[in-house]
């Protein structure tokens, strides 16, 4: 289970990091999000892009990448559900957003129970 989820991490950070770099924000304007500066949309895209990468090793030996998935599998995806959900729950986004945060949150919460088994 715990590679299933780091590989859909793959594909949904680098996914998300890439088009928001091939827009230089423009994406989060469709989302209802005020598009940032053209230089943190590039911050941006590139930690979207290195996290979903990063998650590349723990897709193929999960047990070794814990440290990893407990932090951004966790702690970061936490960290994002709160924000995104802050937001959609103010009434400044649109349900795209919610459904990412309750995404996010569902991963996160994935994570814990797996990496709270004991391993074998």
């Amino acid at each position: 289970m715990l590679r299933v989820l780091a590989i859909v991490c793959v594909v949904v950070n680098t996914a998300a990091g890439l088009a928001l770099a091939a827009t230089r924000g423009g994406i989060l304007g469709q989302l209802g999000l005020p598009p940032p500066l053209p230089f943190y949309a590039d911050l941006l895209a590139v930690f979207l892009v290195g996290s979903g990468v990063g998650f590349i090793p723990a897709a193929l030996n999960p047990q070794n990448q814990r440290p990893y998935l407990w932090t951004f599998g966790v702690g970061v995806k936490l960290v994002a559900a709160s924000l995104f959900a802050r937001l959609w729950l103010m009434g400044l986004v649109g349900w795209v957003v919610g459904v990412s945060a309750i995404a996010d949150a569902a991963i996160a919460v994935l994570f814990v129970v797996c990496l709270s088994r004991r391993t074998r």
